[in-house]
């Protein structure tokens, strides 16, 4: 219990941090009540309405189909997070399965494993990703496995 409150202490003298915080809770809730705060469907076409600028009716205007881009910015914070936890959580269980597996060997397997990853960091992330997506094809399940493997 101890832990918690010095973490609880660390979090309250960092500003950032509450920042940040704030910032990924209001994502959340934007993402959970979507339906309930976009005032049409993500994917509504209305082609007399498309490419107009920011108005009562349309808070961030509409895009070429004339759907309504403040509607699509919310729906999509529900994939983006999606793509991040997968992406994280994919990272770090096959980035600690390669650690352990390197430090357990050892040797010349943790050398090769050290090379490939010094490879991997000389090369810009965003480039390899996609370059590997690329590769893949283009799939949001693709993308989310070349991010994971960067």
């Amino acid at each position: 219990m101890e832990k918690f409150h010095s973490l609880i202490y660390q979090v309250k003298k960092s500003p950032l941090t509450i920042a940040g915080v704030v910032i990924i809770l209001i994502v959340c809730f934007i993402a959970l009540f979507a339906p309930y705060i976009a005032p049409y469907e993500y994917d509504e076409i209305n082609p007399p309405d498309r490419l107009l600028p920011p108005s009562k009716t349309h808070i961030c205007g509409t895009d070429t189909a004339g759907r309504d881009v403040f509607s699509r910015i919310v729906y999509g914070s529900r994939i983006s997070i999606r793509i991040g936890i997968t992406v994280t959580s994919l990272a770090a269980i096959f980035g600690s399965l390669i650690g352990l597996f390197s430090g357990y060997i050892g040797g010349k397997v943790d050398e090769i494993i050290m090379r490939i990853t010094d490879v991997f960091f000389s090369i810009p992330y965003l480039i390899l990703a996609m370059a590997i997506s690329a590769a893949l094809g283009p799939n949001l399940v693709n993308m989310m496995l070349s991010l994971s493997i960067v």
